[in-house]
């Protein structure tokens, strides 16, 4: 019988993280997943009836998010990734896709030059994600666990992002 510490339910980023971390510590960690694959909802799987890959998550890393990119070197496989030589995202709207890239500025401002040339927003738009924007960069580690209980669209509206730009960027990129 193995001894065990902690038991973490699930094999998804959350629950390999977290057993990461808890490793680290010195705990005994047991992972139990459900399916043959871990991975969770950033993995792709087979369709049957046409052989097709299909992505069933989120398949794009930035590398702004400095504790994935830490959890990679962890394990090892931060030389896995291969990065795209120019650093941008691509948002496939109407008349056509919109690339738009990272400027070097300081979080959470790379987007902004790219977003100020998109017709499908105004000024107005742009300028209403403020509030949430000041209250993100103003968080603690303490002030987390509040956000546990609140969805993404929730806190936007709470902070009054305007619904256009919530269904076109947020919706669309980040949800």
């Amino acid at each position: 019988m193995v001894e065990t510490d902690v038991i973490i339910i699930g094999a998804g980023l959350a629950g390999l993280s977290c057993a990461v971390a808890l490793s680290d510590r010195g705990l005994r960690v047991t992972v139990l997943e459900a399916d043959a694959i871990a991975g969770g909802r950033a993995r792709s799987w087979t369709h049957a009836p046409t052989g097709d890959r299909v992505d069933i998550g989120p398949h794009i890393l930035l590398s702004e998010y400095r504790n994935f990119l830490a959890l990679l070197e962890r394990l090892g496989t931060q030389d896995d990734v291969v990065w795209q030589g120019r650093r941008f995202l691509t948002i496939d709207d109407r008349p056509g896709p919109l690339k738009m890239h990272m400027a070097p500025l300081p979080a959470p401002l790379p987007l902004l030059p790219s977003l100020l040339k998109v017709p499908q927003v105004s000024l107005r738009d742009l300028v209403s994600n403020r509030r949430a924007l000041w209250r993100v960069l103003r968080l603690t580690q303490a002030d987390l666990h509040a956000f546990d209980g609140v969805d993404a669209e929730t806190f936007l509206r709470r902070h009054r992002v305007s619904e256009r730009f919530i269904d076109w960027f947020w919706r669309t990129g980040a949800m």
